[in-house]
């Protein structure tokens, strides 16, 4: 390894390269320590020979399919590329990967955004802010720009069922935090059904729900 970090050093690359080849053929194909070599050496390759980092980065994946290192190493590489397919995948891949459902409606939330402002994927963008919200339905952030961007698109009939989904998620809960987010969902249903999908029957059927919270 001291070979490879003063090759690298003295921006010697062609022996930084035949240094790692000798180096990685010595390690076991599926142990850890052939996983945190890729990684460093992706580290290293990265602003010198970004093809050859992703290669790195792509062989530590495929060795450990479930560590996000890699992944958040790729996907700032495809980001700087505007791969947007490699993008896509590979920020659904993280978030399938996270354990926490906080943390994961965040990854969703932020793919969501990635999708409908920068993608300008609308259908992909409501897909992901809808996991955002099944990971974490007090995420009422999601919602928010969930319903504006359907809103915007006139899909009234797609935001009802997304606010029943959301509804029924809370409906049985009794703590202080869900009776707030289930009023608010009753509060928007109410102006949806009287606005937009013109039944006041419904709409007063919400607002009675919510005054009752």
């Amino acid at each position: 390894m001291g070979l490879i970090e003063l090759n690298a050093d003295q921006d010697n690359w062609r022996a930084v390269q035949a240094t790692e080849q000798k180096f990685f053929d010595n390690l076991a194909d599926d142990s850890d320590a052939k996983f945190d070599h890729l990684l460093a050496s992706g580290d290293r390759w990265r602003g010198n020979d970004d093809k050859r980092a992703k290669e790195r980065f792509l062989a530590a994946r495929d060795l450990h399919p479930k560590r996000v290192e890699p992944l958040q190493r790729l996907l700032a590489i495809f980001e700087q590329d505007k791969a947007l397919e490699h993008v896509l995948d590979t920020r659904r891949r993280i978030a399938a990967l996270i354990d926490d459902p906080r943390k994961r409606a965040q990854v969703y939330f932020e793919l969501g955004e990635y999708c409908l402002f920068e993608a300008q994927r609308e259908d992909e963008a409501f897909a992901a802010f809808e996991l955002a919200l099944d990971s974490d339905p007090t995420m009422l952030e999601a919602l928010e720009v969930l319903a504006t961007a359907m809103a915007d698109a006139q899909e009234w009939g797609e935001l009802e069922r997304i606010y029943l989904k959301m509804r029924s998620k809370f409906i049985e809960a009794s703590d202080d935090t869900s009776r707030v987010v289930l009023a608010e969902i009753h509060h928007k249903l109410a102006l949806l059904y009287r606005d937009h999908l013109f039944d006041p029957d419904s709409a007063m059927a919400s607002l009675e729900a919510e005054l009752a919270l």
